[in-house]
């Protein structure tokens, strides 16, 4: 986490005036051998909690509220690859509806000045 600190305090010192958001990462359980695991959704999960308690951001986008499905922790179903437009997917990111909900998560007040 010591690095986002520290990238976030370089662009401060270095872009006067910029803004820094983040997004949390979304669900890839159960979608590969290698991301999907258990393991590898609990580093998730607390990477994305960090993000949401951690006051060097200007805000948090949170893509994984907007596509979790909490009753199996995974991407909801209409959001998984192969289940609407966009086609098979390679069962690790979203489809496009997936992709639209998380844009829906991003707050367009963001970019007013």
């Amino acid at each position: 986490m010591q690095g986002y600190r520290d990238g976030v305090a370089y662009l401060r010192r270095n872009i006067p005036g910029v803004k820094v958001y983040v997004a949390t990462l979304t669900s890839a359980l159960h979608s590969t051998p290698t991301h999907g695991t258990p393991a590898v959704d609990a580093k998730r999960r607390a990477l994305n909690a960090w993000f949401k308690a951690e006051t060097i951001f200007d805000g948090v986008a949170d893509f994984d509220a907007a596509t979790l499905d909490p009753a199996t922790g995974a991407l909801k179903p209409a959001f998984k690859p192969g289940s609407s437009i966009g086609g098979p997917g390679d069962g690790l990111h979203p489809n496009r509806a997936g992709y639209a909900a998380m844009g829906a998560a991003v707050d367009p007040g963001w970019f007013r000045k």
